[in-house]
């Protein structure tokens, strides 16, 4: 939980960094290169991340 704030400016930064390359690809290919480059790393990013729900109601509570 401590370096979420790292993991959360380096998805960010490879994300801008990767922004052309999406972009080129999105005006080729369309949505399904936006699923992958976009919301996969995503979705993993939440998954792999340490938080889970007894976490999250510790912090609700």
């Amino acid at each position: 939980m401590k370096y979420l704030s790292d993991i959360t400016l380096a998805y960010v930064f490879v994300l801008a960094l990767m922004l052309p390359v999406i972009v080129v690809l999105f005006n080729a290919y369309g949505f399904f290169i936006a699923l992958f480059f976009v919301v996969i790393p995503l979705f993993w990013f939440v998954m792999d991340s340490e938080v889970n729900h007894y976490d999250v109601d510790k912090y609700l509570l």
